[in-house]
């Protein structure tokens, strides 16, 4: 895979990536610079675009690209890791599908957390998703420290706490914990949105 040259440590070390700058370095105007380097018997092909203004992704669809290209290579790199990256990046389009757009942002938010947190604790993997929980919670939950908003949802006339469709997935329904009293987050499974079952049963 064709990356900038100042990817490839951070991947080889298996250090934080940032898909912001990945993101950029795709779209970078100006000549790109050729190098080639080797792993080993492997060949790189690495290019090294002319600096530019780091674009901050800001979708899903945005997302997608950066992590595909950061797959791509670290792949090529580690070929081992094909399927709990495959995993990863399965759950974390979940998410997408399961957040309202306009919270998109803090999936992405999710998704820089859990990478940074894999690659400072070296006995988890990013499939590890139970080791995730509190991360969920921080970057995706209403009342999570992490997600921007000091409100969280208003109260029905009974009391019972509104579950509206922009509202989060129920981590602890899913995991069979939640009597639903007073609950504020979706009854669906967190994988696939349905009502009809948990996300151990999808």
């Amino acid at each position: 895979p064709s990356i900038p040259d100042a990817f490839w440590d951070p991947i080889l070390a298996r250090r934080y990536v940032d898909l912001d700058k990945l993101f950029s370095s795709i779209y970078a105007f100006g000549a790109n610079r050729a190098k080639v380097g080797t792993i080993g018997t492997l060949e790189l092909s690495i290019t090294e675009p002319e600096p530019s203004v780091t674009k901050k992704i800001a979708n899903h669809g945005e997302w997608t690209i950066a992590f595909r290209k950061y797959y791509e290579a670290r792949v090529f790199a580690f070929e081992n890791e094909v399927e709990q990256l495959t995993k990863y990046q399965e759950w974390i389009e979940r998410q997408f599908t399961v957040v309202h757009p306009q919270h998109h942002q803090r999936v992405i938010d999710l998704d820089k957390a859990i990478r940074t947190w894999t690659a400072t604790n070296d006995q988890y993997r990013l499939d590890d998703f139970g080791s995730f929980i509190h991360l969920h919670t921080q970057f995706i939950s209403s009342v999570g420290i992490g997600n921007g908003s000091g409100s969280g949802s208003r109260s029905t006339g009974t009391g019972r706490q509104s579950r509206g469709k922009s509202q989060p997935v129920c981590i602890r329904w899913n995991m069979g914990r939640c009597s639903g009293d007073g609950c504020r987050f979706r009854h669906v499974c967190k994988s696939c949105g349905s009502s009809d079952h948990r996300d151990t049963a999808c």
